[in-house]
Order: C-alpha cells, then sequence, then structure tokens
C-alpha cells in the first residue's frame, strides 16, 4: 500500500502544487518570525502591561511579552 500511494502522489499535479504551497507558507513564516524577533529587540520591557493598549507601542510590547515569555518547564 506504501509503494501505491506514493506513485500516486508523485503523478497528481495538485498534490504538488499544495505541498509547494505549504513549503512557501512555512518559508514566509518563518521569515515573518525572524523580523519579529528582530523589532522585539528593539522594543522596550513595560513596566505594566496594558490590558486594552492604545499606541502602537503599546501594542508592540504586548506582542513581544507573549512572544519573549519561556514556557515554565515542570519541576523533575
Amino acid at each position: 500500500m506504501g509503494q501505491w500511494t506514493i506513485d500516486l502522489f508523485l503523478r497528481n499535479p495538485v498534490a504538488w502544487f499544495l505541498l509547494a504551497l505549504l513549503l512557501l507558507a512555512e518559508y514566509w513564516n518563518y521569515e515573518k518570525g525572524v523580523e519579529l524577533d528582530a523589532v522585539c529587540e528593539a522594543v522596550p520591557f513595560a513596566d505594566v502591561l496594558p490590558y486594552k493598549p492604545k499606541t502602537d507601542l503599546e501594542r508592540a510590547q504586548l506582542i513581544c511579552d507573549e512572544r519573549r515569555t519561556v514556557p515554565d518547564m515542570p519541576d523533575e
């Protein structure tokens, strides 16, 4: 069954197109993540994060705070 599935995939142009779209989306996501990391390095830390940000700086601080937060490691 495995070889049959691979043969169908190799002969299907729609599958190739969807695979190319997936790879393009992943590459774009990676590039945007790198750009966002660079922006977050330039944004200063907020003393108190606003509940409803009103300025662009407050919005950026809120987004960057979520990216900077390291998930808690379970105690061993």
